[in-house]
């Protein structure tokens, strides 16, 4: 869940399509595929049902205001992030997408996922966030090379 805290659990064969909406979706937005996978695992462990105390929702662990503004502004239809995996990543990778163009910088697109973009230009990238994108970094090269997240 947000903040690089790490998921320890190993994929399982339920999470065979989640793995396949995570590279779908990632391609139809022009995204690594891998990066969108460990960036979906660090959040959530690839779990639909995973709520942050934060009140972070899903795969893609989305704060449902964010959710409501890619919803309107990048995707242009409402989007049930709770209830649906597919929107759920659908919202992410649209943000994520975003947040890269953006940025102009995957670090920094990153941390602004992560930790927000007004958190970041307030008080810089914390030391929490640059151990959650090395730990995206890690499990990203791990799916790239062996087609799974690590266990």
């Amino acid at each position: 869940i947000p903040g690089g805290g790490g998921v320890v659990a190993a994929a399982t064969a339920s999470d065979s399509a989640i793995a396949v909406l995570l590279r779908d979706t990632a391609r139809r937005y022009g995204l690594d595929p891998a990066l969108v996978q460990a960036v979906a695992w660090q959040e959530s462990g690839w779990r639909q049902g995973a709520v942050s105390p934060a009140g972070a929702i899903g795969v893609m662990q989305l704060l449902p205001p964010t959710a409501a503004w890619v919803a309107e502004d990048l995707v242009g239809r409402p989007l049930d992030i709770e209830g649906s995996a597919a929107d759920n990543i659908l919202a992410g990778v649209a943000l994520l997408s975003w947040l890269l163009d953006f940025a102009g910088d995957e670090d920094l697109a990153l941390a602004y996922y992560v930790q927000g973009q007004g958190n970041v230009a307030r008080d810089g990238i914390y030391a929490e966030t640059w151990g959650y994108i090395a730990a995206v970094n890690g499990t990203r090269n791990h799916i790239a090379r062996f087609g799974t997240p690590p266990s």
